[in-house]
């Protein structure tokens, strides 16, 4: 019976992670769009998309909950860590600005948004890092039980 209750509270706890890591990951891909998306789109024209998919890579990170393996999970995390060099762009480039077009001119984007994604990109690194140690120690407990 406590088993029961136990696996019961163990997997609202992951559904918990994976809902908040589903959502934080849409706010940084919004925050990613509407920052630099139409850079990201334009070299993307030239480099046959490559920086999509490095945008798009912390979404790869949610297959962390479905891991079988330890490595499975680890690699899941390093996908969710794309956002490190953004958060760190974007607390060295404060308020944030974005290119409007190729001559470069830059315009300033609001304080209130660049604080939202300063917030979101933490946000998103301290789930990415709680649902990993999490899901380590799911895979150790489950091996033990093996």
């Amino acid at each position: 019976m406590m088993t029961s209750d136990n696996d019961k509270k163990e997997q609202r706890y992951c559904d918990l992670l994976a809902s908040l890591y589903t959502i934080t990951c849409t706010l940084v891909l919004l925050c990613f769009c509407f920052w630099i998306g139409g850079t990201i789109l334009f070299i993307s024209l030239f480099t046959f998309g490559i920086p999509l998919f490095l945008m798009l890579l912390p979404a790869l990170g949610g297959y962390m909950f479905k891991a079988k393996s330890w490595w499975s999970v680890l690699l899941s995390y390093l996908c969710s860590l794309t956002v490190l060099p953004a958060l760190i762009a974007a607390c060295q480039d404060f308020p944030l600005k974005r290119m409007v077009d190729e001559a470069p001119h830059y315009e300033t984007l609001s304080v209130t948004f660049s604080v939202v994604a300063v917030v979101t990109f933490s946000l998103f690194l301290i789930v990415a890092t709680l649902s990993m140690i999490y899901c380590l120690d799911t895979y150790k407990n489950c091996s033990k039980m093996d």
